[in-house]
């Protein structure tokens, strides 16, 4: 089947074209739900011009896989303005906005976590089980500062929340928790917990590499963790990080192992993935110069 629609997809510029159809759809997440999700976005593009709100659902996704902050803003606000009753679609706009502050002078940061806030909140109305807003509220709760937002009882509250539906996922977000606040020894206890239980975990998988990566310890696991994540060829999804910034902590590791030239492959790799990562690429390359 994937196969088939890749062809139609490459020999044929109006296979899709035209008011958007139930069985298009259909083809189409076929694609979208697969590691070759790229080939879709000429037809979703060409859908999305035609008011689709899941297009432009999954123009935004496409987006975030990219690090594209500001367009997936744009992307996740019509699907929102033009079908208001997906949680997925507010969720989508949440992250979008969690992306976006790191493009934004501090002047901006404010309005952004409030949009990022609402987005979720406005998610979890539509859906109060919805995982994604609850991860996302969360995160935003504990780390916001005060004046934007943020509040620690309201954080445990959210994971209390997450904890009822998912404890296994309540366990993932602690690690990343304990992450974000460098307690990295803690956040290693949660995510090799989680991975014992779930060895495909994806997200465990990768914030393992990105644990290792910021902190320099156990290298070799974060290493082998994050090989695995780039092996089980995942399509784009929230809160799943894009093939790029795992080569991109791959790269980081790599480098701190005293293995240079598969260093410099695995961030060449991500830079052309995700162009947005050449910053971060840099510096590491400059580390590896020095």
């Amino acid at each position: 089947m994937l196969k088939r629609l890749l062809l139609i997809l490459a020999t044929s510029g109006t296979a899709l074209a035209g008011a958007p159809s139930a069985d298009r759809w259909d083809e189409l997440h076929t694609l979208l739900q697969s590691p070759q999700w790229r080939q879709a976005e000429p037809a979703v593009r060409d859908l999305a011009q035609q008011e689709s709100a899941e297009a432009h659902y999954w123009l935004a996704l496409m987006a975030l896989a990219r690090g594209e902050g500001e367009t997936a803003v744009e992307q996740a606000q019509a699907a929102t303005e033009l079908d208001a009753t997906h949680a997925n679609y507010f969720a989508t706009l949440g992250y979008a906005y969690v992306e976006r502050l790191d493009e934004v002078g501090m002047m901006s940061k404010l309005g952004v976590a409030h949009g990022l806030r609402d987005a979720f909140q406005q998610a979890l109305e539509l859906d109060p089980h919805n995982q994604d807003a609850l991860r996302g509220l969360q995160q935003f709760y504990l780390l916001a500062p005060g004046i934007a937002g943020g509040s620690k009882e309201k954080a445990a509250e959210t994971m209390a929340r997450l904890e009822e539906i998912d404890p296994l996922e309540a366990r993932l977000m602690a690690g990343l928790t304990a992450l974000e606040q460098k307690r990295f020894e803690e956040a290693r206890e949660h995510l090799n917990a989680v991975i014992a239980e779930d060895p495909d975990n994806p997200l465990a998988l990768y914030q393992s590499g990105r644990l290792s990566a910021k902190s320099g310890q156990d290298l070799e696991t974060g290493k082998q963790h994050l090989q695995r994540y780039l092996q089980l060829q995942l399509p784009i999804a929230l809160m799943m990080p894009s093939e790029g910034a795992a080569h991109w902590r791959l790269g980081q590791i790599l480098a701190k192992m005293g293995q240079p030239q598969a260093a410099r492959d695995s961030l060449a790799q991500a830079v052309e993935l995700e162009p947005a990562l050449s910053d971060d690429v840099d510096k590491v390359l400059q580390k590896l110069k020095s």
